[in-house]
């Protein structure tokens, strides 16, 4: 009776293990979906599938209702600022746009890496439904990487030692991200927007750090003491600058510890690399809001925006327009000199004088200096404050020595009669000749001063 127990009790234990078997085996056979990553599950409120074809989704009908064609999904797998990693997706696609996710947290939160049907290869972010960019726009992609009919390879690689990561697609270098802002990190996943996707692959794999400081102190020459986000954006000095990391889209502005009235002359010199719209200096800084500006833009002119509470406008008229050179320099150099005495200034662009100013009221200088862009990725490499003499007011009229005074000596004159009648006045006229010079010496003076005047 026991003998055939045992029997009964081995031959399930056989069945339980092979059914567990096999259906490791069948899960296996019928994901074509290759991951080391746990916890899948969709962020958009939408349904998708993982079968023998890969991880998927569709497109949805009700997006045009919603008007929001952003479709995501996540993973358990989180990733730190203090580890290195790569993180490899492979698609296929048909539709607008496709990548992979970070920070995922649903369709109105979080970023991405995307190349799109338009040869983008860029990095939206989506916080509280509000869109934005938090890197560059690059139109770099080629035909064959936005084939429909191939697998196509993303890899994101991020080095800790730096905060920074670089994309490539199929292989290819493609976006240089100089600073990953700390807002993106958080639950890896997977994005597309408007279209059809297929995942085939989504693996992460921690590296050793590279060697080099987080933060670099020599990227950034200034002498204005400390620089701070006025924007609410987060600021950092990366390897290739002091710069916006939080966001490159809307305007931008950080302030330095100098601060100006009008009163005293000084000079503001500022050099940047940018792409995007435009960037420039920054004065009477007190938030994204409240800020005057001198830019240069992609509109191949100089300007001076001003805004307060929001409402924009310019404190003077444009300035010349920059020549092709200026256009084409990697790196902008822009000088400001303020003369307190005349309250005027000129503006220099790489050397060159394009604008002089004559402010009627120069509060609208006055306040914290600082730097300012808009619509755009920026690295401030040089912000240099120097204070200036004003030079001494010439006189009106240059005084000449008074000759020392000399003893005449003293000599009797004979005592003459005095006369009856005074002497008879020449040609008629009005006066002794030496009255008549002594007048006209006076004269000669007063013209002498006007003119100076």
């Amino acid at each position: 009776m026991k003998r055939k127990s045992n029997m009964i009790i081995a031959i399930t234990l056989c069945l339980c293990l092979m059914s567990v078997l096999f259906s490791g085996i069948s899960v296996s056979a019928d994901s074509g979906f290759d991951t080391n990553m746990t916890g899948w599950t969709a962020a958009d409120g939408t349904t998708w599938t993982n079968d023998e074809t890969g991880y998927w989704n569709g497109k949805y009908d009700e997006d045009s209702s919603t008007s929001n064609y952003k479709h995501l999904a996540k993973s358990d797998t989180v990733i730190s600022r203090d580890k290195s990693f790569t993180y490899e997706i492979q698609y296929q696609f048909d539709g607008y746009g496709v990548g992979l996710a970070l920070n995922v947290v649903d369709r109105n939160n979080f970023y991405a890496i995307e190349i799109n049907c338009d040869k983008n290869v860029y990095t939206p972010k989506v916080e509280n439904g509000t869109w934005g960019l938090f890197g560059p726009m690059e139109s770099v992609a080629t035909d064959d990487q936005i084939s429909s009919e191939t697998v196509h390879t993303m890899l994101f690689d991020y080095d800790a030692s730096t905060g920074g990561a670089k994309v490539f697609v199929d292989g290819t270098e493609t976006i240089t991200l100089v600073y990953v802002p700390d807002s993106a990190f958080g639950n890896l996943g997977l994005y597309y927007e408007d279209g059809e996707a297929r995942f085939i692959k989504a693996t992460y794999t921690e590296k050793e750090s590279g060697e080099g400081p987080a933060t670099p102190t020599t990227s950034f020459e200034t002498n204005m003491g400390e620089w701070s986000s006025a924007d609410g954006s987060e600021w950092k000095e990366t390897v290739n600058g002091y710069s916006c990391v939080g966001s490159s889209s809307g305007r931008h502005v950080a302030m330095s510890s100098i601060e100006v009235d009008g009163t005293k002359s000084f000079e503001y010199e500022l050099t940047f690399k940018y792409s995007g719209h435009g960037a420039g200096m920054a004065f009477a800084v007190v938030d994204a809001a409240n800020v005057a500006a001198i830019e240069i833009n992609r509109e191949s002119r100089l300007y001076f925006p001003i805004l307060t509470d929001g409402i924009w406008g310019t404190f003077y008229s444009d300035g010349q327009n920059l020549s092709s050179a200026q256009m084409e320099a990697e790196y902008h150099t822009l000088k400001f000199i303020y003369y307190a005495q005349d309250e005027a200034a000129e503006v220099y662009l790489d050397d060159e004088l394009m604008q002089e100013i004559w402010f009627d009221d120069s509060s609208v200088i006055s306040g914290k200096l600082g730097v300012h862009h808009e619509d755009a990725t920026v690295y401030y490499t040089k912000a240099i404050y120097t204070e200036i003499e004003d030079p001494t007011p010439a006189p009106t009229q240059v005084p000449t020595a008074t000759p020392e005074a000399t003893e005449v000596p003293a000599t009797e004159v004979p005592a003459t009669d005095a006369p009856t009648e005074a002497p008879a006045k020449k040609d008629g006229g009005c006066g002794s000749s030496s009255a008549i010079a002594q007048i006209m010496l006076i004269l000669g003076a007063a013209l002498i001063i006007k003119k100076k005047k």
